[in-house]
């Protein structure tokens, strides 16, 4: 691939923000690898091309990425970088309400796991503040329904782990709660799946290929977050 752009698959969001950079000609350095982006529905169609032969790269959500790694033994994929957010425990409040913490009593809000250290952290800050954390409604949800149920309006909030409060910003939902010192590694969030998104799973296009590719990607992190 020397000389020619790497063709990378991808399935679209906000949380891809860094690849998108990367492959913008007015962001990246003069000697970054030079990247073509093709856009797939799912995290599987995007293993179905590399596998075929018409990706170089692609970024794969992470339980797909392991699934493909072990479907595809001895074909050549591999790992070769991660998109990683900070795991804390956000609270965010429905994008049509105006709420302070000493208002959730009385609303409804959607943990993922009544075990989750997301959940008792909350619930420590809470009462510290005061809150009568008794009288909110704790549901419990999947992390992949807690959105969709902002949307709907069957919740009045979610405690979020970092990446879902970015996308949940994107829709327009509010953060109203964040604490950074929670440690992923629970029963509920094991720390893997608590912060990496997406595998940056690749071709064998040769390691210097590759680690250009890493590099131009790296570079990503000295622009600002916007």
């Amino acid at each position: 691939k020397t000389g020619s752009s790497i063709h990378i698959g991808h399935t679209g969001g906000p949380l891809l923000g860094p690849l998108y950079a990367a492959a913008d000609q007015e962001l990246r350095h003069q000697d970054a690898a030079v990247l073509e982006l093709f856009q797939f529905n799912t995290g599987a169609d995007i293993g179905y091309a590399l596998l075929a032969g018409k990706l170089d790269a692609g970024f794969i959500e992470t339980d797909k990425a392991l699934a493909l790694l072990k479907f595809a033994e001895g074909s050549g994929l591999r790992i070769a970088g991660a998109i990683e957010f900070p795991y804390g425990a956000t609270l965010v409040i429905r994008k049509d309400l105006d709420l302070r913490l000493d208002d959730l009593p009385g609303r409804t809000l959607a943990a993922r796991d009544a075990h989750c250290e997301m959940l008792h952290q909350f619930e420590t800050d809470a009462q510290r503040l005061g809150v009568d954390f008794e009288q909110i409604n704790i549901i419990h949800l999947p992390f992949s329904d807690l959105i969709p149920a902002l949307e709907a309006r069957i919740i009045d909030g979610a405690l979020l782990k970092g990446s879902q409060a970015l996308l949940a910003q994107y829709e327009g939902h509010k953060i109203l709660y964040q604490n950074w010192d929670v440690a992923a590694g629970d029963d509920c969030c094991p720390a893997t799946l608590a912060q990496i998104e997406y595998f940056l799973v690749v071709r064998d296009l040769g390691d210097a290929v590759i680690a250009k590719l890493v590099d131009t990607l790296a570079d990503t992190d000295e622009l600002a977050p916007s």
